[in-house]
């Protein structure tokens, strides 16, 4: 199967998405403690999320696209495909957790109790 050439397959892309969500991780976690508020602590962990559908469910994929053929079992045919749903539900609800906060943080007034 030919790529074409703007895309180098679904091998790097595996490899492309969980070392950029490393790099993610590794610049909140080591260095840059100024970055550890609340609003980054969801971004890093939707990082994380994002890192084990690549490796847990685009890696699989890829396999399945670059053979035509499913190599693992149906054991693992099952696994897969839960984690697949699993982890892309847990990266969906990051993305609702991080717009909730982002709409908290920039209209307070609207989420604040009425005065009495």
């Amino acid at each position: 199967m030919s790529w074409p050439p703007w895309r180098a397959g679904p091998g790097i892309d595996v490899k492309r998405t969980a070392l950029s969500h490393t790099f993610v991780h590794s610049c909140f976690s080591c260095k840059y403690h100024r970055l550890r508020v609340i609003t980054n602590y969801f971004v890093v962990s939707m990082a994380l999320a994002d890192m084990l559908v690549a490796l847990m469910a685009m890696a699989f994929n890829a396999s399945v696209q670059l053979t035509n053929t499913w190599l693992f079992g149906p054991l693992m045919c099952d696994l897969w495909n839960s984690m697949d749903v699993y982890f892309s539900t847990v990266s969906i609800l990051h993305l609702c957790c991080i717009s909730i906060d982002r709409s908290v943080s920039n209209n307070p007034e609207l989420f604040r109790p009425p005065r009495q």
